[in-house]
């Protein structure tokens, strides 16, 4: 496809009407509610530091507002870009198994498969290699613990995390378009932890982010346990972000996402981060015909949302220190809760489908097993044996 920056350009203005901008500011709420309570936790849980969580704040806030403006302007269609949720909730599983350098080595080498795959000119038929219930199901393994946590946390300190929880449920039954139920469940978190002062002492202070970089270290090991799967999850989350697009009559370059998801991904993996991916909730609220009755103008609301998301990038060291000032409970509470859309969706198509319905369940076991073998994460295991499992079990499928 050409693309269309003067155009874009010329036609900003027009572009940029109340509906545009609010929208655009309510996708960046999304930004910050959704996935990074996420990245706090598996930061957290790997050993990082407030400055190494900051760098990968930063790094995924600003690549992918970069590759936002790059696709929104270059073909004049919603297309929001950031961090991938759920390659960021497999990471609080995987992330502990590595060194931070062996997770940069593994970030760059996923990087340079999209851009591959993009240059080739692939996307859209590598998928088949591996059913899409064995990679669901490895999914919902993988992220499983999210919503085992909720629990446990509900039970433990209702009184802290219980009104976050209960935000939530509100906010979900209301349907508001302008309070997504996670960051109410954020700010109610945030008020319950401050009054019962269940939060750190020290305070938060305006930091300007300064971004580190690493030097990588590739190993076999962290190819298999976090590049393998990684490919497959933002690869299938650039799929799901096109589909809902091409539901609203746009037709997406899906060659040029997949260079850009490689180009931006290394970029970002330098800082320590996972990379960045299509953002399919976000492009889907932009892309919706009450933005803007003219399909051509909504991309207004992602070039709005784009700016916000760069201006937060410079101060995403502040982003950490409200996260360390949070209860550890609380964070892991939010953290279930933005998932649990995301867990219930690979469930149904773990095991939904007749056909790779025992290959979608062993995937899923052996995810959720957590279990090393050879020193390679259960999640890689799960891609292998689950699709051999399939084989045998799957009568559907043989027959």
């Amino acid at each position: 496809m050409i693309t269309c920056y003067r155009e874009s350009l010329a036609t900003l203005p027009r572009a940029l009407t109340f509906s545009t901008v609010s929208t655009g500011v309510v996708t960046f709420i999304m930004v910050l509610t959704v996935p990074f309570p996420v990245v706090y936790q598996a930061a957290t849980e790997a050993g990082w530091t407030t400055a190494q969580t900051g760098s990968w704040f930063f790094a995924v806030l600003a690549a992918g507002a970069l590759m936002q403006l790059v696709l929104t302007l270059g073909y004049r269609q919603p297309l929001g870009a950031g961090v991938s949720t759920v390659a960021t909730a497999f990471l609080v599983r995987a992330l502990p198994s590595v060194t931070v350098e062996e997770a940069v080595g593994a970030y760059l080498m996923t990087g340079a498969l999209f851009v591959v795959l993009g240059i080739a000119g692939v996307f859209g038929r590598y998928l088949d290699a591996i059913p899409q219930e064995v990679v669901m199901g490895m999914l919902a393994g993988a992220l499983l613990r999210f919503e085992t946590d909720v629990f446990r946390e509900v039970v433990s300190a209702p009184a802290i995390v219980g009104p976050a929880v209960a935000a939530w449920l509100l906010f979900s039954r209301l349907r508001s378009r302008f309070v997504p139920p996670v960051a109410a469940a954020l700010a109610i978190g945030i008020a319950s932890a401050i009054v019962t002062r269940a939060g750190a002492t020290p305070s938060v202070t305006m930091d300007i982010t300064l971004p580190q970089l690493y030097l990588p270290s590739f190993t076999v090991n962290a190819f298999l346990s976090l590049t393998v799967p990684l490919v497959l999850l933002v690869a299938s989350q650039n799929a799901s972000a096109i589909a809902g697009l091409w539901a609203h009559g746009y037709r997406p370059p899906a060659n040029a996402i997949t260079v850009s998801t490689g180009v931006f991904s290394i970029v970002a993996g330098f800082m320590g981060a996972q990379g960045v991916s299509l953002g399919a909730q976000r492009s889907a609220v932009a892309a919706d015909p009450s933005v803007d009755p003219k399909p051509e103008l909504r991309y207004g609301a992602m070039v709005v949302d784009a700016a916000c998301v760069l201006a937060s990038a410079v101060v995403a060291t502040t982003m950490v220190g409200v996260f360390n000032a949070l209860p550890v409970g609380m964070i892991r509470v939010v953290a279930g809760l933005a998932m649990l859309p995301v867990v219930v969706q690979a469930l149904v198509q773990a095991i939904g489908s007749r056909r790779f319905q025992f290959g979608g369940f062993a995937a899923l076991v052996i995810a959720a097993s957590d279990v090393s073998v050879f020193g390679v994460s259960s999640v890689f295991w799960a891609l292998v044996l689950a699709p051999a499992l399939s084989l045998v079990l799957d009568r559907e499928r043989n027959e």
